[in-house]
């Protein structure tokens, strides 16, 4: 290796899993030093559409304080898993075996909700919601920025918020880079109505809404007022994970009863609408939110549709040869294969396409792997210590640290 030019060692560091990595950190202080460069980071997302993402749980469970039910403490656990980990398993049922990783010790009161507000490319922003004496969950300062595989952390500035007049009655959030400038980027939306006669705020009655960007390169917070489409206040989805071309997304019925899916592209932080499938639904059908989630897959913006009765439908969006984008229907899963594991009402979200030709699923706390070729449904246990709920999400780790996103990372 020592012949090697270190272009070309970083090329090759760049396809090994976390795990290699982590293990050539310890051969020498050279290879520690381009493992943790941020060459070698923008080779590993640059050839992201080649790699098949890991898992992220974030894993819940609560404590009692021994005085009442409503004064127990949450506890939040993560675990990761990588991908070829999980598929060295064969039994009949297969298990995830994660590692148990630091728990976020910047958080000290554990009596607050932790919750993931957005995932991009290695890294959590990680908040605890605040429950306000007017009954709406707020994310609480501080928020930080976490790389869960070296536990490395950054806080963020102070998120401040004037409620004068007005009251949250919802908030949005999702975290993301713009491709352009290397730029991350959290955004918090915020729903409002008025509470008091303050005419110059809003109508009475009507939602004012507006749009907070932290931009991690300068560690400012800024305010865009009433560009957030108002559809969104009906959406059930509140953090958005799913970031693909540039964009966060969400999906929402709206007050029609028709599916929309609204992004927001990080780069000029404009809103748009994708268009949705044509969807085989009975006339007249009144359609919920839980039909529908939403997520990446093979790098292409992804679509379950659980509202028929007989099946659960899997839509990519992918470019045709004329570079169009447009819907295709990846999978048609019977639904009698899916109720052992999940209810109709259940909202099934789309994880990761396995290495072995399925596709992981998500549905409540459970995980399943459907296979197309022998059209079979498979549980997937998850070996955890303890949970009371779960919440897993596509991760690739990263050895980088997160001194890097706001420009203050010098070689060692």
């Amino acid at each position: 290796m020592e012949r090697l030019t270190r272009d070309i060692t970083m090329d090759i560091l760049s396809r090994l899993s976390i795990r290699s990595l982590i293990q050539c950190t310890c051969v020498c202080k050279t290879w520690q030093n381009i493992i943790s460069h941020p060459t070698l980071y923008f080779n590993q997302s640059s050839s992201s559409s080649t790699t098949t993402p890991d898992l992220f749980f974030h894993c819940v469970y609560y404590e009692e304080s021994g005085r009442s039910y409503v004064d127990r403490f949450q506890v939040s656990d993560f675990y990761f898993s990588e991908q070829q980990q999980d598929d060295d398993d064969d039994d009949d049922i297969p298990i995830i075996k994660p590692d148990k990783i630091v728990y976020a010790p910047f958080f000290i009161n554990s009596s607050k909700y932790l919750n993931v507000l957005g995932s991009c490319n290695g890294f959590l922003c990680l908040s605890t919601l605040w429950n306000s004496p007017s009954n709406y969950f707020f994310p609480s300062d501080p928020i930080y920025v976490f790389n869960p595989i070296t536990g490395e952390h950054l806080e963020l500035p102070n998120f401040e918020f004037q409620p004068d007049c007005r009251k949250i009655v919802k908030f949005m959030s999702g975290f993301g880079v713009d491709f352009l400038t290397q730029e991350y980027k959290l955004v918090i939306l915020l729903f409002c109505k008025e509470i008091s006669s303050c005419s110059d705020v809003c109508e009475s009655g009507s939602v004012m809404n507006e749009m907070r960007v932290c931009n991690l390169r300068g560690l400012t917070w800024r305010k865009r007022m009433r560009n957030v489409p108002n559809v969104l206040v009906e959406a059930s989805q509140v953090f958005s994970y799913v970031f693909v071309n540039g964009c966060l997304h969400w999906s929402v019925i709206d007050q029609n009863s028709r599916l929309q899916i609204v992004s927001l592209h990080l780069g000029n932080e404009e809103f748009g609408d994708i268009e949705t499938p044509d969807l085989d639904m009975l006339s007249g059908c009144r359609l919920k939110s839980d039909y529908f989630a939403i997520g990446v897959l093979d790098e292409s913006l992804s679509l379950v549709d659980s509202s028929r009765a007989q099946c659960v439908d899997v839509w990519l969006r992918k470019k045709n040869i004329n570079g169009n984008e447009h819907w295709i229907k990846q999978y048609s899963i019977q639904r009698e294969l899916m109720d052992p594991y999940f209810s109709s009402s259940t909202v099934v979200q789309p994880l990761r396409y396995q290495k072995n030709a399925e596709i992981l699923l998500q549905g409540n706390n459970s995980l399943v792997a459907y296979n197309a070729e022998s059209n079979t449904v498979k549980f997937l246990n998850v070996a955890i210590e303890r949970a009371d709920s779960l919440k897993a999400f596509p991760f690739v780790g990263k050895l980088i640290s997160v001194r890097v996103l706001c420009g203050q990372w010098t070689e060692q």
